[in-house]
């Protein structure tokens, strides 16, 4: 996989095809488009999805700068979290979407949903969902403080299945949520608690 590193555009090339020979009209056809269009030069972000990544193998001869990807940790404190055990019921699709709002507000570390949250009701009128009013997301649920592990960069579709794996082991019988965006634009959030688990998938 390569990506130019200043556009939103990706490009996937099997390098391992058959027609990837020097002569074939496939590997010449990328020849012809580095020589006569991709002339110039561009950063790129090169990904094999077969090799272990560290710099050796073909890409060795051109210099590579290795880049780490790593996680960024930040705590949402005194977050307002919702009774995710009467959310969790099937073919309910307000709730559904109700716990959707909540997931990507906290996802964003957003004051909405702190306990001493202050914004002007004529501003902001949400509440924590099964409750009320923001008087009775106070009485009826706890605060608690929540974090966010958010990684950003070029990585493989496997890497997300090993931190949905890890979280479900880590979390025991206390609940999580996992989003996750493709340079498609598709993208996947899941909602596990108590066994039950919610999830939702978006496409452009």
């Amino acid at each position: 996989m390569i990506y130019p590193a200043d556009r939103l555009t990706a490009i996937d090339i099997n390098l391992r095809l058959p027609a990837m020979v020097r002569g074939k009209k496939g590997f010449e056809r990328v020849v012809w488009a580095l020589s006569n269009v991709l002339n110039h030069s561009v950063t790129w972000l090169f990904y094999d999805l077969k090799a272990p990544n560290d710099g050796t193998g073909p890409i060795s001869a051109h210099q590579p700068t290795l880049r780490s990807v790593e996680p960024e940790t930040v705590t949402l404190r005194d977050a307002l979290v919702p009774d995710f055990s009467a959310a969790l019921v099937q073919d309910e699709s307000e709730d559904a979407t109700a716990m959707l709002e909540w997931l990507s507000l906290a996802c964003n570390l957003s004051p909405r949903l702190q306990n001493d949250d202050s914004i002007d009701l004529y501003l902001c009128r949400y509440r924590v969902p099964h409750t009320t009013s923001y008087a009775d997301a106070l009485s009826s649920t706890s605060p608690k403080d929540l974090v966010r592990f958010h990684w950003h960069g070029f990585m493989p579709s496997g890497f997300i299945t090993k931190v949905l794996l890890a979280v479900m082991k880590a979390s025991g019988d206390r609940w999580f949520g996992l989003s996750a965006q493709s340079f498609s634009g598709h993208a996947y959030t899941v909602l596990e608690s108590g066994g039950r688990i919610l999830t939702w998938e978006y496409a452009d």
